[in-house]
């Protein structure tokens, strides 16, 4: 293969290549075809997938949203060259507004910080992020009968309202479908907090780890916290999926003691 490549956005006639990287052909048409849908009914445009190409066909693709929310999440064959990753990296940074974040996650791109950063993306300084996914039905969890759940709607205490702001979380808010949860310590005061609710797939449920008060770190409530909220997930949840910073050791040993398997790692830069 020569190192020749190009990077253009999508059209209509090109717009099979946006799905092109996936391995099963029925899933390629269903998704090309629910993205041409999304095209007709004005919620999309083919010029939001940059596409890279080389001699061999698609090598790349890329969707960059105007929701300024959602991040930069591209795809590229694992063989493709650093010449047309830094092509595409380069071009991509072009075509995104300031602000906007790229995620590289290393089943779908490489981890190639330099790349990224000699494209002018700059780190966001928080290091690698890991992703784990449980399957709830694997295994039993117990619901534990010490924590308290406030539903969303429910108004919460002043201790709980304190707690959240010891522990830099002030500014949280429930949204419809999330639980916020509570363990005490052994005075029964608020000692840790946890959330969950719907994860960004049917059946899969997303659980936010508050944190757990410093002085009763250490005693097994994250753990509390984290079990409790995948038992009381069945049956209307038979999947999780979640992350930390890869740093976060005492996080991944919680996820990994109750059975969450490591699927990706990622890296998150901003365009300045």
């Amino acid at each position: 293969m020569n190192h020749e490549f190009t990077v253009r956005p999508a059209t209509l006639a090109t717009l099979p290549d946006v799905h092109a990287l996936l391995p099963d052909p029925q899933d390629r048409e269903r998704r090309t075809a629910d993205t041409r849908q999304r095209i007709e009914d004005g919620r999309l445009s083919p010029e939001q997938f940059l596409i890279l190409r080389t001699d061999r066909g698609v090598e790349g693709v890329a969707l960059i949203s105007h929701a300024p929310y959602f991040p930069a999440f591209p795809q590229v064959r694992p063989d493709t060259t650093d010449t047309a990753l830094s092509g595409f990296l380069t071009e991509l940074y072009a075509r995104t507004p300031p602000g906007k974040t790229l995620v590289l996650q290393d089943d779908r791109f490489p981890l190639r910080a330099e790349l990224a950063q000699a494209a002018g993306w700059q780190p966001d300084g928080a290091g690698a992020h890991v992703m784990y996914q449980t399957d709830l039905t694997a295994r039993p969890y117990s619901q534990d009968p010490h924590i308290t759940e406030y539903p969303h709607g429910t108004e919460w205490p002043q201790a709980v309202r304190d707690l959240m702001t010891r522990l830099g979380r002030a500014d949280w808010e429930s949204s419809e479908g999330w639980t916020l949860v509570s363990v005490p310590d052994d005075a029964g005061h608020p000692a840790g907090l946890a959330a969950s609710g719907p994860g960004g797939r049917p059946g899969e449920i997303s659980v936010n780890m508050l944190g757990v008060r410093p002085d009763q770190r250490g005693r097994g409530l994250g753990r509390r916290l984290e079990e409790h909220l995948f038992a009381r997930a069945l049956p209307a949840f038979t999947r999780h999926a979640g992350g930390t910073d890869a740093s976060n050791h005492p996080m991944r040993r919680i996820l990994e003691g109750l059975g969450s398997q490591l699927v990706a790692t990622q890296l998150y830069f901003t365009r300045p």
